[in-house]
């Protein structure tokens, strides 16, 4: 037992990320989450002089939520036909406005390097799904 409690310690601190960028003490996560919920209502301009501010060190985390998979993974859709989750479509609706928000913060706000950015966007710019090429693309403006 105590040797499966040592086991499962060494495993958690081996993949437990060590190297995440902070600013001003939250995570380019953190400050994306409070980004979106600001942007439904109007913009979080302390979230967006936050993103100003951390300049490319938020494009590669900007870069995967226009990367990620619109289409919900197998478990989310299982879970989607659990009373209290919520739909398919809006799982798939959240991916695609997550992107939109990237995209919006890379245009306007950080203006990273066209080459830097056109290369972590690639799979999405290769994708099949529609919707994540135009996102791509808006990014590149």
């Amino acid at each position: 037992m105590a040797l499966t409690a040592i086991a499962v310690t060494a495993c958690a601190w081996w993949l437990w990320p060590r190297n995440v960028y902070r600013y001003q003490g939250k995570t380019v996560e953190q400050w994306f989450k409070d980004f979106a919920k600001g942007n439904n209502g109007g913009l979080d301009m302390r979230s967006w002089n936050a993103f100003s501010e951390m300049g490319t060190n938020a494009v590669p985390f900007l870069a995967s939520r226009i990367n990620q998979n619109f289409t919900p993974s197998l478990l989310e859709r299982w879970k989607a036909k659990l009373p209290r989750f919520e739909p398919k479509s809006a799982q798939a609706d959240r991916a695609a406005v997550e992107a939109n928000d990237a995209a919006l913060l890379l245009t306007a706000c950080i203006k990273p390097p066209r080459g830097m950015l056109r290369q972590l966007l690639a799979p999405a710019l290769q994708s099949t799904d529609y919707v994540q090429q135009k996102v791509a693309e808006f990014a590149l403006r």
